[in-house]
């Protein structure tokens, strides 16, 4: 209900059957305040800036009929032209399955699990349809043997849970962007059924890609998101000290620019503003102690079956 505002036109779900804009086919036009307006647009530039995975995003006005234009977040979707954009070879692009997502009790995935979203790339040939198996089977299973001791979170840690089960990183930056996230004051983009992936085919290696932040650095007063009641996922205090390098580095003036072309005009005094509260939360994470992370485990007892006494809304 929070993509419709009572007028002509809600949040929509564009495919260009001629033409392009930019290069893009498929897109969405959001009304602002679904993805808390600038901040979507904010983050999505920051993240393009410190090389994770951003869909293009920008503000437009939509003239529709005889009514006034109005404002809307246009957004590629995660589909092929986004690797073509940075420059990566086709592969699997995976997202969270949200058929059931609201069926399964909010801390087991026993339904609901991931699925591949270019599911003509997994068709095109034999070998495209094993690597598509290969990386969806790597994620249900670690989705399948997460657990969160103690307290419960669906907040779920690919990363800390991975390298404890495989004894190996398959994930590329995700603990840069869980950090970064929590910096920004979000933990939205973690639960399993908001997680995107891209898979390299060739490294084996999982890249996220940013999806429906809610981010609210930008206007927030205060902007205190961590204090000593804050519980995070271990990802995001492995990832602090990489994204403290990364953030020192970024360019104020570019990225003014590139948010300026994406129509959201800020100061460089704001936005220098900002960029050192992000360093600031990310020195807090840094230097968290271990009371304040969820404790992950892997448990290899937990299967995908249905019991019979389970309950289901």
């Amino acid at each position: 209900m929070d993509q419709r505002d009572g007028s002509l036109l809600p949040s929509l779900n564009v495919n260009l059957d001629k033409g392009h804009i930019f290069g893009i086919t498929k897109f969405i036009l959001f009304l602002p305040k679904t993805r808390n307006g600038d901040n979507e647009i904010f983050a999505t530039t920051l993240f393009k800036e410190l090389g994770i995975l951003s869909p293009r995003s920008l503000y437009l006005n939509v003239k529709y009929g005889n009514y006034s234009p109005k404002k809307f977040i246009f957004q590629e979707k995660i589909q092929k032209e986004l690797l073509e954009q940075n420059y990566l070879r086709e592969g699997p692009i995976i997202e969270g399955d949200e058929r059931f997502a609201f069926w399964d009790p909010r801390h087991k995935q026993n339904l609901s699990k991931n699925k591949v979203v270019n599911v003509n790339w997994s068709k095109k040939n034999e070998a495209s349809y094993e690597i598509s198996e290969s990386s969806i089977s790597i994620l249900n299973h670690l989705v399948q043997i997460h657990k969160s001791e103690h307290i419960k979170t669906d907040n779920l840690d690919y990363y800390t849970v991975g390298k404890k089960y495989f004894n190996n990183n398959y994930f590329k930056n995700l603990d840069i962007f869980d950090s970064i996230s929590i910096a920004m004051g979000s933990d939205h983009p973690m639960p399993r059924n908001e997680r995107r992936f891209y898979f390299d085919p060739l490294y084996k290696e999982f890249y996220p890609i940013y999806f429906d932040g809610m981010y609210k650095i930008l206007y927030d007063e205060g902007n205190d998101y961590i204090d000593n009641e804050l519980l995070i996922i271990p990802s995001a205090k492995n990832g602090a000290k990489k994204s403290l390098e990364l953030i020192k580095k970024v360019n104020v003036n570019k990225l003014q620019e590139e948010l300026s072309k994406s129509g959201l005009k800020l100061s460089i005094d704001f936005l220098d503003d900002k960029l050192k509260k992000i360093i600031t939360n990310l020195e807090k994470i840094l230097n968290y102690n271990a009371k304040n992370l969820f404790k992950i485990k892997v448990n290899l007892k937990n299967n995908s079956y249905v019991k019979i006494d389970d309950n289901y809304d």
